[in-house]
This record gives C-alpha cells, sequence and structure tokens, in this order.
C-alpha cells in the first residue's frame, strides 16, 4: 500500500514562485508506486491549482481558511490541549502517514510530521520584522523542533544557525536536504532570437529571477548599473512583484530606476512561465543573485544545472552552493558588482549540451531520492 504524504498551505493566498517550484521539484523524487502526495488547502484559498505537478491530488477544507470561524475553532482547541485534533482527525480519516512541509500538530504520535525551515530570516534580518513577528517564528520553529518526527533544512549554514539560536540538544532528527531543479524538456529550449524577441530585450543580457523583497537587495545592483547605464546591457528581472512585509519597495526601486535614468537598461517581466525562465537563464550572459539572505537559492541550482556564469553576494549560503568562484562580489558594495559583471562580460559561455546536462540531473536525481527514501522511510 503506497504511503501518503500531505502538504498543509493554510493561507489565504499561495503565490509564493520559489514555493511552488520547490514542490514540484520535491515530488518528483517520491517513487510513484511508493508513495502518493496531497495537498491540503482551504475552501477559499487563492491557489493557482494549474502552477502545480499533476500527480498533486488537492483536498479543501474550512478549517484551513485562515480566520474563518472553522480555523479560529481549530486554532482555539489546538492552543487549549496543545494538539492541533481537527486537522489530526482529518489527516486520520484519509489515512495520511506523513504531514510534510507544513504546520506543527503539536504533541501527538498518530501522524509523522516532517517540517521543514527553508530559512531562518526573522532571527537574522530583524530590521525587516515586528518583535511580535519574530517572538511567533521563534515558538513555530522551536515547536517544529519538539514535536516533529524529523526537521528538514535546505543547507548546513542555517542548520548551524538554528542550532546556535534554539540550543539544540537533539540533532538526531535533523536533516539537510536541498532540492534539485526540475530539468526541462530539450524542446522546450528556444534560440536566443526566439527569447530576445518574445521580451523585447538586448542579447546582452543578465538576468535577475528574484522575488522582489527588500532582502534581495535589488537596490544594490540597480546602484551597479547606474555606472554602466552607458553600456550595452539589458537587466532582466522576473518573480513577484509585491513583499507583504513592505509594501511600498517595489515604488522605492521605481523612483531609483526613474531618478537615475536607466529605466533603458532594465525589463521587470513580473511573474512567467517556469519554461521562460529557464530559457532566459539559460540564454543569459549571467545570473545575478545580490541577495542579503538566502535559505537555498534554487536560481542558483537552476544556474548551475545549465552550466551558466553566477555572480553572487558572498554570503554563507551563496558559498555553500557554490564552492569555488571568481565572480563572488561583497555584500552590498555596488562597485564591486559593477566590477565583476563586466568581468563576466568577458567571460566565453560554454555551448549548451543537454546530454551532459542530463547526466548531471540524473546523478543528482538518484541521491534524492535515496534521501527522500530515508527521510520517510
Amino acid at each position: 500500500m503506497k504511503k501518503r504524504i500531505a502538504i498543509i498551505l493554510d493561507v489565504k493566498k499561495y503565490d509564493w514562485n520559489g514555493g511552488i517550484n520547490y514542490f514540484n521539484n520535491l515530488i518528483n523524487f517520491f517513487d510513484k508506486k511508493k508513495y502518493q502526495l496531497f495537498i491540503i488547502t482551504g475552501k477559499k484559498t487563492k491557489i493557482d491549482k494549474k502552477q502545480f505537478n499533476q500527480n498533486f491530488k488537492f483536498f479543501e477544507l474550512r478549517i484551513c481558511d485562515p480566520l474563518s470561524i472553522n480555523w479560529l475553532i481549530r486554532k482555539i482547541i489546538h492552543k487549549l490541549f496543545n494538539k492541533d485534533f481537527l486537522l489530526i482527525n482529518f489527516c486520520k480519516k484519509k489515512k495520511i502517514n506523513y504531514l510534510t512541509h507544513s504546520v506543527s500538530l503539536g504533541d501527538q504520535k498518530e501522524i509523522k510530521v516532517v517540517n521543514w525551515i527553508p530559512d531562518l530570516q526573522p532571527f537574522m534580518l530583524k530590521k525587516n520584522f515586528l518583535k511580535k513577528k519574530i517572538l511567533k517564528h521563534y515558538r513555530q520553529f522551536y515547536d517544529y523542533y519538539k514535536f516533529s518526527y524529523k526537521l528538514i533544512f535546505s543547507s548546513k549554514t542555517e542548520t548551524k544557525k538554528f542550532f546556535k539560536i534554539f540550543k539544540v540538544n537533539n540533532k538526531s532528527k535533523i536533516y539537510i536536504f536541498n532540492n534539485l531543479p526540475s530539468i526541462i524538456e530539450k524542446r522546450n529550449i528556444v534560440t536566443l532570437d526566439n527569447i530576445a524577441d518574445k521580451f523585447k530585450i538586448k542579447k546582452n543580457y543578465f538576468f535577475i529571477p528574484n522575488q522582489f523583497w527588500r532582502h534581495k537587495n535589488h537596490i544594490c545592483l540597480l546602484k551597479a548599473i547606474k555606472i554602466l547605464k552607458r553600456k550595452n546591457i539589458d537587466f532582466v528581472f522576473s518573480g513577484n512583484l509585491s513583499d507583504y512585509r513592505n509594501m511600498d519597495y517595489l515604488n522605492f526601486l521605481k523612483k531609483f530606476i526613474d531618478k537615475n535614468d536607466i529605466k533603458k537598461n532594465i525589463k521587470i517581466l513580473g511573474n512567467i512561465a517556469y519554461n521562460d525562465v529557464v530559457n532566459l537563464i539559460i540564454h543569459s550572459k549571467g545570473l545575478i543573485n545580490p541577495s542579503n539572505y538566502e535559505g537555498w537559492s534554487t536560481s542558483v541550482e537552476e544556474a548551475k544545472l545549465y552550466d551558466v556564469p553566477i555572480i553572487l553576494s558572498d554570503i554563507d549560503t551563496h558559498k555553500e552552493q557554490i564552492k569555488k568562484s571568481k565572480l563572488f562580489f561583497k555584500k552590498n558594495n555596488h562597485i564591486d558588482l559593477k566590477n565583476k559583471i563586466l568581468k563576466c562580460m568577458n567571460i566565453r559561455k560554454k555551448k549548451l549540451n543537454y546530454l551532459k546536462i542530463s547526466k548531471y540531473y540524473n546523478i543528482k536525481s538518484k541521491i534524492m531520492k535515496y534521501k527522500i527514501n530515508e527521510i520517510y522511510n
């Protein structure tokens, strides 16, 4: 009998591209003969199911609609008894064996919970969070550690920080699983002419596929672009255009762009199809990630997969992902970033070798599948 694994997305709206890609990549490493995966959302949750892998089955529950009567009752019961009785009962009814990458069910043994902490932003970037939000995350992450069957991190860097912040003694339940991006089919790889024409961009361009979130540090790159604006280079941005924690952030960036007359050098695409993201990576002069903080960067892994030059801030996670590179720049140093962009312009890109990419992906996939079986044994 197949093991049944569920992911809870009990939010009003789920549009985190990185999360969608993460789950779509994750499901590829589960043997379909052994496992069946489900996503549980609220009946009113705004979520585009078409963006998810078709092998996911969806359940819609009123107890997963934030601030609804059913949700409030569920949360009150959970708080009173330190146990999410309503969600546990549903999982038992549907014969769910594991709850993964989701909420804590509290002090219970009926359902095995494999929690995931993608990063520790609230403790490392405190200026971006209200004090009550930091405290809330502390309680949440401590519950994950205390009540999880197993606890997943995406990098060694974040694991070490967690040990330090939470004074962890029992490390046996903690696993590192840095997900692998999916490889697109060869027939879906288009030419540079095609991608340049589709998005009306120059053929010399750098690609930045980061969400427009403050910690992604777009402003550092914009300052570098200001110096480079007379060069014949485009800088193409994709990703979610809003940051719920800093609603005015995009306007702040746009004002900088207008004030410094760099609009002609920049193309902001917003959310685009995954195949387009990959094609933009493949044909770029290089991928840039100026981020001040990452738990694990999927876009870096995508650029590695397709053997594309990568310009990165010298944060610890980036150094974990790329062991050696001459294209690291000092965090927040736009002059150093400008120099690395010019250096990257002179790098002769290798011709795309799909067979080599496939072999690399297959080797990494075997490792991921082994880890999946180890975690959900």
